[in-house]
C-alpha cells in the first residue's frame, strides 16, 4: 500500500470513534514519515500512537505498526496462516507470517552482550537490553505508568477502559483485582500477619 491509501479514511468505519481523529493521529507525524521507528518527545518519552478504533486499547510507539494495525486488524483481515503442524496463527502481512515462522526453527541469533541471554527476534533483544539499563521508555498517558515493553503497556491500558473487570477481591482490605494470583501476590505482601493467623 502506498502512503496516500495508508492514509485514507476506512469505508466501514462504524466502529471508529471518527476518522478525523485518525486523520489527526495520522498527520501529525506526515512530516516524519521518513522516521520508521519510535518517535522521541521533547521530554525523552517515546511518543504513543493509540488505535482510535472503539473497543481497542492498542498502543504503539512505530508509525508504521500503527498504520498497520489500523489498515490490516481494523479494515481487512487475517489471511496468511502458519502451516506449521499444530500452529496455525494467522496473521495481515506475509512479512508478519515470515517472522513469526522463526519461533518454530529455533535459531537464536541475537545474544545480549551483558549476560548472555539468546534472543530468536533482534527486537526481543532490545526490550531485554532494557532489564540492564533500567530504562523504562513507555509511559501511559492517562497515569504516568511506565515500562519497558508496548505488551505491558497495552495490557496496563486496559485498566483504563469500562471494560476492565476487577471480579477479584482481597478479603482484609477490600482492595480489587484483575486476576487471582494478583490477589493471592497482594496478600502476601500486605497481609503476611492474617495470613499466619
Amino acid at each position: 500500500l502506498s502512503d496516500k491509501q495508508l492514509l485514507q479514511p476506512a469505508e466501514d468505519s462504524l466502529d471508529l470513534i471518527g476518522d478525523r481523529e485518525l486523520q489527526r493521529s495520522l498527520s501529525s507525524v506526515r512530516s516524519k514519515r521518513n522516521r520508521r521507528g519510535p518517535v522521541i518527545e521533547a521530554d525523552g518519552m517515546l511518543k504513543m500512537f493509540h488505535c482510535p478504533y472503539e473497543g481497542c486499547s492498542q498502543v504503539y510507539v512505530a508509525i508504521s505498526s500503527f498504520q498497520n494495525h489500523v489498515n490490516l486488524v481494523h479494515r481487512k483481515g487475517r489471511t496468511k496462516v502458519c502451516p506449521h503442524p499444530g500452529c496455525g496463527k494467522k496473521f495481515y502481512l506475509s512479512n508478519h507470517l515470515h517472522r513469526h515462522m522463526i519461533i518454530h526453527s529455533g535459531v537464536r541469533d541475537f545474544i545480549c552482550e551483558t549476560c548472555g541471554k539468546s534472543f530468536k527476534r533482534k527486537n526481543h533483544l532490545e526490550v531485554h537490553r532494557r532489564t540492564h539499563t533500567g530504562e523504562t521508555p513507555l509511559q501511559c498517558e492517562i497515569c504516568g505508568y511506565q515500562c519497558r515493553q508496548r505488551a505491558s503497556l497495552n495490557w496496563h491500558m486496559k485498566k483504563h477502559t469500562s471494560e476492565a473487570h476487577y471480579n477479584f477481591t482481597c478479603e482484609f482490605c477490600e482492595k480489587r483485582f484483575e486476576k487471582l494470583d494478583s490477589v493471592k501476590f497482594h496478600k502476601l505482601k500486605s497481609h503476611p500477619d492474617k495470613l499466619a493467623t
